[in-house]
């Protein structure tokens, strides 16, 4: 006896579509790239566990990919602890699909020190003062690194703004999260 399994990985490319959906994932793309407005389009793509939600959205993608004005990021929003969190790695996803930097040079300064401040707090105290080097490098690093979301919210709306490029997010597996971290 001989026993078939299948794996519930998702398809992109048209010669696996044995459900005949990148047909309808290609009019979606179509109505993405012909919308002429200004404002944000969501479309949602529903259906239970199984069904070709994500194959669907990569069939989108890669009608998507076929012009030079689109610029495609996937988002994961279940990988994050907080929305402090999830936000702002939402803001860099932008930046690198923007092909941009999120953060100054100042405040890629101050993430190494935040970074490196814990791994040199176990040597000995800076002798003129006795500071905690710990603490030290944490304030330098606090005090050049963190900005509010807000900063970062309207530096990509610059980099949209002057990119002119159309930017279509694909978040996926939104089935995973509670109701509040949607």
């Amino acid at each position: 006896m001989k026993i078939a399994l299948d794996s519930d990985k998702s398809i992109s490319l048209l010669k696996d579509d044995s459900f005949q959906r990148y047909d309808f994932a290609k009019r979606i793309a179509e109505l993405i790239k012909s919308n002429t407005n200004e404002d944000s389009l969501v479309v949602g793509i529903y259906g239970r566990w199984g069904e070709g939600k994500t194959s669907v959205m990569n069939f989108i993608s890669t009608e998507l990919k076929k012009s030079k004005k689109n610029i495609l990021i996937k988002f994961n929003p279940w990988m994050f602890n907080n929305e402090d969190q999830l936000l702002l790695s939402f803001f860099q996803e932008l930046a690198i699909g923007l092909n941009t930097s999120l953060k100054s040079r100042k405040e890629k300064v101050g993430e190494f020190f935040k970074t490196y401040a814990s791994s040199i707090g176990s040597l000995t105290t800076i002798l003129a003062g006795g500071l905690n080097p710990k603490e030290l490098l944490n304030s330098i690093g606090n005090k050049l690194a963190n900005k509010p979301l807000e900063h970062y919210k309207s530096e990509i709306n610059k980099f949209i703004q002057a990119s002119g490029k159309r930017i279509t997010i694909f978040i996926d597996d939104i089935d995973r999260l509670t109701v509040e971290e949607v």
